[in-house]
């Protein structure tokens, strides 16, 4: 797969991902999947126009990622970058 063997080359320069919960191809959680599978400690900031209740609902309860609801403002991505960047996701 294309894009793992680019996150796994680029581990290090890579700060944060962001993905998208319905995608062609691989979807959200399965991408996510291999992410976490390269680097468990991996930084996501996860975005989709579904509620964010129904979305989490698909992913294991002790993965720690951002939720941003679509369409969502600059100011909210800026905010969420900034506490992924810094550790904090309250």
């Amino acid at each position: 797969m294309k894009e793992s063997a680019f996150f796994r080359e680029r581990l290090n320069d890579i700060d944060i991902v962001l993905l998208d919960f319905a995608m062609p191809k691989l979807n959200g959680v399965e991408s996510f999947g291999e992410l976490i599978r390269i680097e468990s400690d991996v930084k996501v900031i996860l975005c989709s126009g579904y509620t964010e209740d129904v979305v989490l609902e698909t992913f294991p309860a002790n993965v720690l990622l951002v939720f941003l609801h679509k369409p969502y403002k600059m100011e909210d991505m800026k905010g969420e970058l900034e506490k992924l960047l810094i550790g904090t996701t309250d």
